[in-house]
C-alpha cells in the first residue's frame, strides 16, 4: 500500500525531509508538491537512493510516486548526517534573527528552515548561542522557539544573551533557552570544535 506525504504549502527542505522519512516505512510513496522546486528536490533526493520516480501533474500541483526497486538499499532514517567538526561537536553562533541580508522578510523565512533542518540532525550541535537581534529567536511567539526547543530537547544549550534581551526589553519573554552571559557563551564556542555563524 503507497505511502502519501502532501507536501503542498511547505517550505524548503520539509517535502524532502518528509519523503525520506516515508521512505523509511513503504517501498512505494506518493508525494504531492505545489512547485517545481520541491518536485525536482524530491526527485533528486529519491534518483540518489535508487529509487525510480514518475510524475504527474494534477491541477498545478505534482504528484511524485517513489518506488524502491529490487536490490535497492533501506533508505537511511536519520534525516541529515552528523553535524560536527573536525576536532570535535559543532556550535551555532546566531548574531541576528534573519539569515543573509536583503529582504527581511525573506532572511526570517530562511533562519526559521535553517534551524528547523538543524533540529533534524541525528547529532545536534553542542550549543546554539543567540546574540544581538539574535536573541529575539528565542523569544515569546517566535516562529523559530519550536526547532529551537527541538534543539534543546535533543540536548543542545540555547545560550540567550542576557544584555541582548534587557536591550530589547524582552527579558520576561524568553521562551527557550537559558538567558545567559558573554563569558558562558564565550567558554561554550570554545569547547566546540567548529564554530559555525551562518
Amino acid at each position: 500500500m503507497p505511502r502519501t506525504v502532501d507536501a503542498r504549502g511547505l517550505a524548503c527542505p520539509k517535502p524532502v525531509i518528509e519523503t525520506r522519512a516515508a521512505l523509511t516505512e513503504s517501498n512505494v510513496v506518493v508525494t504531492i508538491v505545489d512547485n517545481e522546486i520541491s518536485r525536482n528536490n524530491v526527485s533528486r533526493m529519491a534518483e540518489s537512493k535508487g529509487c525510480t520516480v514518475d510524475t504527474e501533474e494534477r491541477d498545478g500541483d505534482f504528484y511524485l510516486t517513489i518506488q524502491r526497486g529490487e536490490g535497492v538499499a533501506e533508505v537511511e532514517p536519520r534525516p541529515l548526517t552528523s553535524v560536527s567538526g573536525s576536532s570535535g561537536p559543532l556550535a551555532v553562533l546566531l548574531g541576528s534573527d534573519e539569515l543573509g541580508s536583503g529582504a527581511v522578510d525573506l532572511g526570517q523565512l530562511l533562519m526559521r528552515t535553517f534551524l528547523e533542518t538543524l533540529a533534524k540532525a541525528d547529532r545536534p550541535p553542542s550549543a546554539v548561542a543567540c546574540l544581538n537581534t539574535g536573541a529575539l529567536l528565542a523569544v515569546g511567539e517566535a516562529e523559530t522557539v519550536e526547532p529551537l526547543r527541538a534543539l534543546e530537547a535533543a540536548g543542545t544549550r540555547v545560550l540567550v544573551c542576557s544584555t541582548c534581551l534587557k536591550h530589547f526589553n524582552v527579558e520576561d519573554r524568553l521562551a527557550v533557552g537559558e538567558a545567559s552571559n558573554m563569558l558562558e557563551i564565550v567558554e561554550a564556542l570554545a569547547g566546540a570544535g567548529t564554530v559555525l555563524s551562518p
